[in-house]
């Protein structure tokens, strides 16, 4: 009862939480990255191409990595459903494993879930840090290719200095969007997980049948 509670539950509130918020939010951050490029390209194509590059980098390594962790976050969703099933059969009996003596069992398996929990999740966490690193590794990059290009196209006499700092801090400004799409991407990889766990309910089959074929 308690793993299907948990798949029922679990799976389907974390579905509703991305649908109901995520989705719009995510929007709204791609249409913030479209429109600093968008300017961007106004003043200077080139200082718009490299922080088009470095938003392209970003979503493509987030995309490439979206099959990967969707398998581990089904992993972690499977694991925490049996250590919840695990604990509501073990409390609701626990008078009868008391009586018989069973707690270092019961403690055992309760160690064994929960190490199988922790190996499970904490792959699926570290995707997250990957990302968080990479972006980061990114932005550095971005900045220093579009101030070097904004401090050539000043030494040129093609821009302003006051261009430059805009150019900078637009392409600053990439880092929150950015920071915001990667934060909902691992939560969409969770909904995902929690998709297919959904599909696999569903297509659950009793496999007990009468004399005649009937389940």
């Amino acid at each position: 009862p308690g793993e299907l509670l948990e798949r029922i539950d679990g799976d389907i509130s974390g579905l509703s939480r991305f649908f109901s918020q995520l989705l719009i939010q995510m929007i709204a951050s791609l249409l913030l990255v479209v429109g600093v490029i968008l300017l961007l390209f106004w003043e200077d194509w080139r200082i718009g191409a490299a922080a088009a590059i470095y938003a392209a980098l970003v979503l493509g390594f987030l995309a490439a990595l979206q099959r990967r962790a969707v398998g581990l976050w089904r992993a972690a969703r499977a694991s925490e459903s049996d250590l919840c099933g695990l604990l509501e059969e073990r409390l609701s009996g626990r008078e009868d494993v008391r009586a018989n003596g069973g707690e270092p069992y019961v403690l055992r398996r309760l160690a064994l879930a929960q190490g199988k929990r922790f190996r499970t999740l904490f792959p699926a966490r570290m995707i997250d840090v990957y990302t968080f690193s990479f972006t980061h590794l990114l932005l550095v990059v971005a900045t220093v290719l579009g101030l070097g290009i904004g401090i050539f196209l000043f030494q040129q006499g093609q821009i302003t200095i006051g261009t430059v700092y805009l150019i900078t801090y637009y392409i600053a400004l990439l880092q929150d969007p950015l920071n915001e799409f990667r934060r909902l991407m691992a939560q969409w990889q969770a909904a995902a997980g929690s998709i297919e766990r959904i599909g696999e309910l569903f297509a659950l089959k009793p496999v007990v049948t009468d004399a005649h074929g009937d389940q």
